[in-house]
């Protein structure tokens, strides 16, 4: 597989992004997953996880594994620190094309803010890594995916706005992505490159996640 061009598609401008985070194999996103994690949670940032079906004990990105190399997991859950949000029935409404239950969340996150900011006093991030987006385009819902991704945009601009610290980080395998495809699967990697603020090829150098 030649080198994604893809990966040039990268700023090192801003904190602030709506960046896609390509991996090589479900290992990797694991180990990206959990790096991210620990990074943002070090920072005293609101961490929402928010795959489909999270704790699926048969799938190798269960959050069983992963949650045991998470700084500080349970406390961070108990303090509202981590959430994680299983958007399956988030997943078979956009199915639907219903998508105001995922709309609906906003305002769930933008409560958490709130609340947090009156607890410690201080302004926070928020950090949402997912992908339902992905879950979605695996199946061929390519309309619901580049809803979904849409509504995260709303949610990103939003944020950056009211001069709100965001980060969404959608996971995508590399291959997605490759500059080897051609046809109708080009043009679904154009606009999902067009969905985002950036994109970040942890498949092609790992250490490269440091800068984010």
């Amino acid at each position: 597989m030649g080198k994604s061009n893809y990966s040039e598609n990268i700023s090192l401008r801003s904190n602030h992004h709506h960046g896609i985070l390509l991996y090589k194999n479900n290992h990797q996103r694991n180990e990206i997953l959990i790096s991210c994690l620990n990074k943002e949670l070090t920072k005293g940032h609101l961490c929402i996880y928010a795959p489909v079906d999270p704790y699926n004990g048969e799938s190798d990105t269960s959050m069983y594994d992963i949650s045991t190399k998470i700084w500080n997991y349970h406390k961070n859950i108990q303090d509202g620190n981590l959430q994680i949000i299983n958007m399956r029935y988030f997943y078979d409404s956009a199915i639907r094309r219903e998508m105001e239950p995922i709309i609906n969340i906003k305002e769930g996150l933008q409560k958490a803010i709130r609340n947090r900011y009156k607890y410690n006093k201080k302004k926070i991030g928020i950090v949402i890594i997912t992908d339902i987006n992905f879950s979605l385009l695996q199946k061929r819902y390519v309309g619901q995916c580049f809803a979904v991704e849409e509504w995260l945009g709303n949610i990103y601009s939003e944020f950056i706005h009211n001069n709100q610290y965001i980060k969404i980080l959608c996971l995508y395998p590399h291959y997605l992505l490759s500059s080897e495809l051609e046809g109708s699967v080009k043009l679904v990697q154009d606009k999902l490159v067009e969905l985002h603020t950036l994109t970040i090829d942890v498949s092609l150098d790992s250490s490269i996640l440091s800068k984010y």
